[in-house]
């Protein structure tokens, strides 16, 4: 708080003193710390209740929490739309959650989806590696030769024990060869 004091000689007449006041104001910025579209910045008098912004920033692969006064918070002080009371100039921060992808990888042997065993289904978070079963499905009569992307295709695109990186639900079809024909 800033106070002025001034000294002067009365004179032998009234005089008129006049306070001159002006409002403190105070900002509230928006950081959206790694995304884009932060919100305004917002400017109210000191000490005055307002209601944060209920646009929120984005940024790819994450979920927006809400925000904090701390740049590296993992859990949001304020949501969106949230009252609060601007005491002094403060920058909020966006809080992130990093969006995690799960897939599926499925085997089918013989049109039959496996789920117990050597062949039930894994689960796979983004950029990981699974590594296909290291045994071959038996039939008899049959060889099995490997794994095919289609149901009627006869294209072996992966072999027992080969890694599995695609970041996708997939269903890996068992292709046999007759061998019981002479």
């Amino acid at each position: 708080m800033n106070i002025l004091t001034t000294t002067f000689t009365m004179p032998n007449s009234d005089v008129i003193l006049q306070a001159k006041f002006e409002e403190i104001k105070m900002t509230l910025k928006y950081d959206a710390n790694g995304g884009v579209r932060a919100p305004e910045s917002k400017t109210a008098k000191s000490n005055s209740r307002i209601q944060l912004s209920i646009q929120k920033p984005v940024k790819t692969g994450y979920t927006f929490l809400g925000w904090s006064l701390r740049k590296d918070a993992t859990a949001p002080t304020y949501e969106a739309g949230a009252e609060y009371l601007l005491r002094e100039n403060v920058t909020l921060y966006a809080v992130w959650e990093e969006n995690v992808e799960y897939y599926t990888l499925t085997y089918e042997i013989d049109g039959v989806e496996q789920t117990t065993g050597e062949f039930e289904p894994k689960t796979k978070v983004r950029g990981e590696k699974i590594q296909i079963p290291n045994v071959k499905p038996e039939k008899e009569g049959f060889s099995f030769l490997g794994w095919a992307l289609e149901a009627t295709s006869k294209n072996v695109i992966y072999l027992p024990g080969e890694i599995y990186e695609k970041d996708a639900n997939t269903t890996l079809y068992s292709v046999f060869l007759d061998v019981s024909a002479p």
